[in-house]
């Protein structure tokens, strides 16, 4: 089953309506509970639905399994945040893309509450405070992947990629043909600058850093930038450097929980 919650809101709002998915599943196929495989911003949404001081949702769900989530927040929503209403900011353009995908523009959503709350429950700022409240639950599973791409193809001169992409025991785990890198999207590129906090250059994916896409049992990297982890735009076939396949990526996730008996 593929959730859906509003594109622009809070994690309480969204929350709320994967709650109601949920208890529908729950109900159609009856089962005690759900495994949620969550992307981006749907995993801090999926942490507040189980979380004992969310919507405690942790006994209708096994397994949280979340991929590029911005845990720790993102750059990109700091900066839109500080820039708004000025739309002819730098980040006005970043922006003006994500919010084109939802029929909108910068300046257009400016004035948009539900834009506002989205915007700033993703700051690093606001994550902080969201990490010390939202706790995970005692009785849930939790693991991680986070996505990493490169401008242009071109190598980091700044690239950790071998440090944060370790797993809890130390492992070097990136599921790709080593040393061919993924070339970012054209449409992301103005975002990672941002997301790299500048010259600091951290690995990310155009939307979130590496690091802050690390929660629970992290897993490793994924050759991929935030839009072909969902085989955006119109990745029908694997990846001709990585050999990054979406489809049989989120397979695979599905397979493992099964095997650890979620």
């Amino acid at each position: 089953m593929l959730g859906s919650a509003p594109p622009f809101d809070g994690p309480d709002v969204r929350a709320s309506h994967l709650a109601e998915q949920v208890d529908a599943l729950l109900a159609d196929s009856g089962a005690e509970r759900v495994n949620l495989v969550c992307f981006s911003q749907g995993g801090v949404d999926c942490r507040y639905l189980v979380s004992p001081n969310g919507l405690d949702y942790g006994g209708r769900v096994a397994s949280v399994t979340t991929i590029s989530s911005p845990h720790r927040g993102t750059y990109v929503a700091d900066a839109a945040v500080a820039a708004l209403p000025d739309a002819d900011s730098a980040v006005g353009g970043v922006v003006d893309l994500l919010a084109s995908w939802y029929g909108g523009t910068f300046s257009e959503l400016a004035e948009d509450s539900h834009f506002i709350d989205a915007m700033t429950s993703m700051s690093e700022a606001s994550m902080v405070r969201f990490n010390e409240e939202i706790l995970d639950h005692p009785d849930v599973y939790y693991q991680s992947w986070a996505g990493f791409s490169y401008v242009g193809g071109f190598r980091n001169p700044r690239d950790t990629i071998d440090d944060v992409c370790r797993d809890q025991d130390g492992v070097l785990q990136i599921l790709w043909h080593e040393g061919e890198r993924d070339i970012m999207d054209p449409l992301l590129v103005g975002g990672a600058l941002f997301t790299a906090h500048g010259t600091e250059l951290r690995p990310n994916d155009g939307v979130s850093t590496v690091e802050s896409a690390h929660w629970g049992v992290f897993r490793g990297c994924i050759p991929a930038d935030h839009l072909d982890q969902v085989g955006q735009i119109r990745d029908r076939t694997p990846n001709r450097r990585t050999g990054f396949d979406y489809l049989r990526f989120y397979r695979n996730i599905a397979y493992d929980l099964s095997e650890r008996g979620f």
